[in-house]
């Protein structure tokens, strides 16, 4: 243990003069004295805190604005996806290729290229064609047994309105790099894939999330227990339980 004489409080240049006094000559003080300084002290300290509370909601309130503004920042101009009609793509894989949109793997959909995150689909499709996956690359099949595999991105490109059978594995990776996405999309102004996905499709991915962690009967992720459909943007179909 430290006496007073020992150890005492340092003032700095940011210490308001009086206790920067009080803390200077708190061996010389008498005992009611003493108790002053401390209240002094604690009121600084409150208003302090309540300054930087305040600093903190002020930053909270501009940056929600920054967010929501419809005008264009951050040097991209941004996309009014409302403004891009449910059938824009068309309604085959032919018609939405004709239209110039692209297939988003990450969501199994045809969507407009201003629209697609090249990015996420990249890394999603490498990590799915990476020879770790439980079942084996590219765990996507024609049916629930996994006996017909389907031979390519550009083969399920074409299943427009088609059932496509996955692993748990591939299910909770899709969540995923859902995630990564959202992320990006909140970086950026370009509006992306991820605006097509409502809170329902976030609410099913973080409960199979949650699902799958500690839960005894999803250890073996290899195995087909999910399937989707194939769609076009403004029709894409969560994937759901598979039991074969």
């Amino acid at each position: 243990m430290f006496s007073n004489k020992q150890y005492q409080h340092i003032p700095t240049d940011s210490t308001p003069d009086d206790l920067r006094l009080a803390a200077h000559d708190i061996d010389d003080q008498r005992p009611g004295t003493i108790g002053l300084a401390e209240r002094l002290l604690k009121q600084w300290r409150f208003h302090l805190s309540a300054l930087s509370a305040t600093a903190l909601v002020i930053l909270g309130v501009i940056l929600l604005i920054w967010y929501s503004s419809d005008s264009p920042a951050r040097g991209t101009e941004r996309i009014n996806f409302g403004s891009v009609p449910s059938d824009y793509c068309g309604s085959t894989a032919v018609e939405a290729r004709a239209n110039g949109c692209v297939f988003d793997l990450v969501t199994n959909n045809w969507v407009p290229k201003r629209c697609a995150d090249a990015e996420t689909a990249q890394e999603f499709r490498e990590w799915v064609s990476n020879n770790v996956r439980l079942r084996q690359s590219w765990p996507y099949y024609y049916d629930g047994h996994g006996e017909r595999q389907i031979a390519s991105e550009e083969e399920m490109a074409g299943m427009v309105g088609q059932l496509v059978y996955t692993t748990t594995e591939n299910h909770l990776g899709h969540c995923t790099f859902l995630m990564r996405r959202l992320h990006r999309f909140l970086d950026s102004d370009a509006e992306t894939a991820i605006s097509r996905i409502n809170f329902n499709h976030t609410l099913h991915c973080s409960s199979e999330v949650l699902r799958a962690v500690g839960n005894p009967e999803c250890e073996d992720r290899g195995i087909i227990t999910s399937a989707f459909l194939v769609g076009i943007t403004g029709s894409y179909v969560l994937m759901w339980p598979y039991t074969a």
